[in-house]
């Protein structure tokens, strides 16, 4: 035995300076109506706090609406603890794995728990305080009939390896939850950038057009150009010398129309005798002849004047290829800022382009992982399942001819359902509460989530026989609600069916009467553990052929390997159990109870005749009565 409860007492209440003590094996509680037995069982579940709501139904505090909550109502001992303990402290002695514990708690507002390990306070309280298991009066019918509370005693055995599961799978589904959302948000980024590049199509063919009908390049521009200078730098010198000849021509004639014809005074000259006279007589007729040449020459030039408007006009002529291609240079330059205009558009298209690109990588890797974690959370369901069903392949074999257990996949929709119908308010669609009842009923959550992030609305609208279009509004509406990823956080637990053969026939939960679903429970309760086992008055709704064929050999074999504690009002238990400490109760005053009186069987033989026998005489009694209806069948 792992753990065991050597004592309980209190610093207050009813059970002040009332040590009880309890031994391995078999502990049984007995007592006339009111001495505190239920009150040493609540009080030991008060020390060892599992369950919030029924730590406040102890302390009278629960005034929750749930359904639990109406069931703990339906419990005797509601504020048992504020009425039997209070203002004091629950003091447990345990040991566990060879070391020495002490649990106290007391009922402050805020009730405090402190645990102390071979006297030295201990932080890690909570391992220790899961160490029993404990079930108050009429609990035991509570728990068969809520799935929750049936399936946990399944995992009773591994309940630390589900918590850290369960806790694991919940932080997976967290982590595929909000990979979700992310793969939503990254959806709409893709979404709407390409919204905003759906025309790039179009200014890549304008583009296109454009480079087309673009005019020839800078190359033969430039050839032209060199030519054009070519001739404006001749049209120039040619311009200058015209000029610069005709103020000359016009400078010549000037000059010559002043040399006189000298004719007369030729002649004279021929007749003087002197050689002087007859030198300048031959200067004269040179000079004259030659005014007469130049003025011949210069006149012709002076008479086909060249004119520069002319010389301007054929070189302009000439030069009407660079012209054009100049015209189609200014042309080309708006062209090149349309061009330019268009290309830095289709630039930013392209970087909106490759923005949805790393985007779409991004989703695809956010799909990956949550694939990876929904093979994780898959996987941790699986071991959950495995360990789930080890336990009850066991128990069916150990009980195969009382009970039968079965574990069927989540059938509970209405968390489900309730979620869909919350995402679907505001949608202004027909039928919500009906289309999330047909949703829940076909669909996993995971699976609702994927269809919607697939659209596929005809595969949808024939499983519900649904209209296509509205189909395709439903799963728009979905696709846009920032609350949709929550689904993948809603996850069913297994549910435990248990077949109870009544004489032979198999009768299933919901056929069982209250005892039925007691004794059908008992199996699960009275099975090997670490931990003490406490329970107040087990064959409450049992038949005695039961608790004297099944409960008391279930009781004989589990004392061995496991500390048992219970109250009770039945002698078979104690008795034919062979319990090793019997422990009597009764009270010392209205609120206080007696010391109590602690021995073996044969030690406390005169109080179970009295308590649970109804005294020696009315047992003799009755062994006489039954004795002679013997010996008159006989």
């Amino acid at each position: 035995m792992a753990t065991l409860i050597h004592s309980l007492e209190t610093t207050s209440g009813f059970l002040e300076r009332r040590t009880i003590t309890f031994l391995p094996g078999l502990n049984c509680i007995i007592g006339a109506r009111g001495t505190c037995k239920s009150t040493i069982v609540e009080t030991i579940r008060f020390a060892f706090p599992q369950d919030g709501l029924r730590d406040n139904h102890l302390l009278g505090t629960a005034r929750e609406t749930s359904p639990s909550a109406e069931d703990l109502h339906n419990l005797p001992g509601e504020g048992i603890i504020t009425a039997t303990l209070a203002p004091g402290s629950a003091i447990v002695h345990l040991s566990s794995d060879g070391n020495r514990y002490v649990i106290e708690r007391d009922t402050r507002p805020t009730p405090a728990i402190r645990v102390y390990k071979d006297g030295v306070p201990w932080s890690d309280a909570g391992i220790i305080t899961r160490q029993a298991e404990v079930y108050s009066q009429g609990e035991l019918y509570l728990i068969a009939k809520d799935p929750s509370r049936r399936i946990a005693l399944v995992d009773r055995p591994f309940a630390d390896e589900i918590i850290g599961l369960r806790q694991e799978h919940a932080n997976l589904v967290a982590r595929i939850a909000s990979l979700g959302q992310r793969v939503r948000g990254h959806r709409h980024e893709v979404s709407k950038r390409k919204s905003a590049t759906s025309q790039l199509p179009q200014l890549r063919e304008a583009l296109e057009a454009i480079q087309k009908e673009k005019p020839p390049g800078e190359d033969l521009l430039q050839v032209e150009h060199e030519r054009f200078l070519k001739r404006e730098r001749l049209r120039e010198r040619i311009e200058a010398a015209v000029r610069e000849t005709q103020q000359n021509v016009d400078a010549v004639l000037k000059l010559l129309s002043q040399i006189n014809d000298y004719s007369e005074l030729e002649q004279d000259i021929l007749d003087s005798p002197s050689d002087e006279a007859r030198k300048a007589s031959d200067l004269l007729t040179r000079t004259f002849e030659a005014k007469s040449i130049a003025a011949t020459h210069f006149g012709l030039v002076a008479n086909e004047p060249v004119s520069i408007e002319a010389l301007k006009s054929e070189f302009s002529e000439a030069s009407r290829d660079y012209y054009a291609l100049r015209d189609e240079a200014k042309e080309r330059q708006e062209v090149l800022k349309r061009e330019a205009a268009y290309r830095e558009e289709i630039s930013r298209y392209d970087r909106l382009v490759e923005e949805y690109g790393r985007y779409e990588d991004e989703i695809q890797a956010f799909l990956a992982e949550r694939d990876g974690l929904r093979g994780q959370a898959s996987g941790i369901r699986s071991r959950i399942l495995e360990l789930r069903t080890g336990e009850v392949t066991r128990i069916n074999g150990q009980f195969h001819k009382r009970i039968l257990l079965t574990l069927q996949p989540p059938t509970e929709l209405s968390p489900f359902k309730q979620k869909i119908r919350q995402l679907l308010q505001g949608s202004n669609l027909r039928d919500q509460d009906a289309i999330a009842g047909e949703l829940a009923e076909l669909f996993t959550p995971q699976q609702v989530v994927r269809v919607v992030e697939s659209q596929d609305a005809r595969h949808v609208a024939e499983l519900l026989s649904r209209d296509l279009a509205q189909i395709n509004r439903l799963l728009s509406h979905l696709a846009e609600h920032p609350s949709l990823y929550d689904l993948e956080e809603i996850v069913g637990d297994d549910v435990l069916e248990i077949t109870l053969y009544d004489k032979g026939k198999p009768k299933g939960m919901s056929e069982l009467s209250k005892g039925q679903m007691a004794t059908a429970l008992l199996p699960l309760i009275l099975r090997e553990d670490s931990c003490p086992l406490v329970i107040d008055q087990p064959e409450d709704d049992l038949d005695n052929s039961f608790v004297f064929e099944t409960l008391v050999k279930l009781v004989g074999d589990l004392k061995l390997r496991r500390q048992l504690i219970f109250v009770t009002h039945n002698a078979n238990i104690p008795v034919l159990g062979e319990a090793e400490n019997v422990i009597v109760m009764e009270m010392e005053g209205p609120t206080k109870a007696g010391r109590p009186h602690t021995g073996t069987v044969d030690q406390q033989k005169e109080s179970i005749l009295n308590l649970l026998e109804g005294g020696e005489t009315a047992f003799k009694a009755r062994a006489v009565k039954y004795a002679f209806e013997t010996e008159a069948d006989e």
